[in-house]
């Protein structure tokens, strides 16, 4: 079947808009904000700052804790599509 062939999501019965909903948010995810820095961000190797989990640091450092440095400020947001 091809993709012009499909129902929208929204015109399946409940059970299966559902499942096609959680195929959808699945590949936006995986198709989601493409890392623009060079070098690009590593993830974490030391520990957390005890104040960067109770409260939110100046910089925007720590935001997300697998990726610190991501959406700090001076670093560059993320893309939608790939360069």
């Amino acid at each position: 079947m091809s993709q012009k062939d499909q129902k929208e999501w929204y015109d399946l019965p409940r059970p299966a808009a559902m499942l096609r909903l959680v195929e959808i948010r699945n590949e936006l995810r995986k198709k989601n904000l493409f890392d623009t820095e060079d070098p690009p961000h590593s993830k974490r190797t030391g520990a957390v700052p005890a104040e960067a989990i109770s409260q939110r640091t100046f910089d925007g450092s720590y935001n997300d804790l697998s990726c610190p440095m991501m959406g700090a400020a001076g670093t560059r947001f993320g893309r939608n599509i790939p360069l």
